[in-house]
């Protein structure tokens, strides 16, 4: 089954892979993800509902929401209750089928991590369903996809990287193993962020997208900050892109405490 951002449905690059796939005499199911808000548990249940094959893997390919809303429909094609009652962190779940992300946007972090977000439109809920053994098996990071994303988006995408990095750092559960990831995605992002924006080059798009899965792993090792609160709120209420409340919320917090603590590190 892939499951395919509405914007790359028909693109070239992968229509030849799906066709080398039949070629092979095997079975393919194409779904388009064209929801165009983060994935709700209603959503899931209507395609869950459309959708009578049985699947031995799973592809992903766009950004969060479409990797997310795969690894929701991974479990509940795998399972027999309704998609709601997955919400949450929930136990004694049938293994989900097997998931490849393939991440078109450096800021998802969903391909290296087993969380899915998802919303419940009826009480604008964000809990999301995560399911400790539904990482993706294999992620692949290709700058092709990048390339054709609008630079807004790409743009949005590495600000909540950048905060993601930042946060999960000060975070007070972070180590000294966590701490090396933040830093390290931290640093990736200065030394190719303008480079990317104006040049596309795929040396730095790889290491955006390298930065992106750093961060979300120093971050799922550590915790979140404040930054999240209010992005989650954005988002379930207003249908704000997680990227986009993330950042404008997480620079606005960085930005405070730094009006407050700058005197004391000078002093220091």
């Amino acid at each position: 089954c892939f499951v395919i951002d509405n914007i790359f449905f028909n693109d070239k690059k992968i229509n030849k892979l799906i066709s080398k796939i039949k070629n092979n005499k095997i079975k393919i199911f194409k779904f388009r993800y064209n929801n165009k808000f983060e994935p709700s548990y209603e959503y899931l249940e209507e395609v869950r509902n459309k959708i009578s094959q049985n699947f031995d893997l799973i592809i992903a390919l766009g950004g969060g929401s479409t990797i997310d809303f795969a690894k929701g429909l991974a479990i509940v094609l795998s399972n027999h209750k309704k998609s709601i009652f997955y919400r949450g962190f929930p136990k004694k779940v049938n293994t989900p089928i097997n998931l490849i992300a393939i991440p078109t946007t450096p800021s998802t972090g969903s391909d290296v991590s087993y969380n899915a977000v998802f919303t419940e439109k009826k009480t604008k809920t964000k809990m999301g369903i995560n399911y400790l053994y539904n990482y993706p098996i294999l992620s692949i990071h290709d700058t092709y996809f990048m390339e054709k994303a609008d630079k807004k988006i790409i743009f949005n995408s590495i600000c909540a990287s950048l905060v993601r990095s930042i946060e999960s750092y000060y975070s007070k559960n972070s180590n000294s193993i966590s701490k090396i990831l933040s830093v390290n995605s931290l640093q990736l992002i200065v030394e190719n962020f303008e480079n990317y924006l104006k040049k596309k080059k795929e040396f730095h798009g790889q290491c955006l997208l390298l930065a992106s899965s750093l961060s979300m792993t120093a971050l799922a090792n550590s915790g979140g900050g404040l930054g999240g609160v209010p992005a989650y709120y954005l988002s379930a209420n207003y249908n704000i892109p997680q990227s986009i409340g993330y950042s404008i919320s997480g620079f606005k917090i960085i930005l405070e405490n730094y009006k407050i603590y700058s005197n004391s590190y000078l002093e220091l």
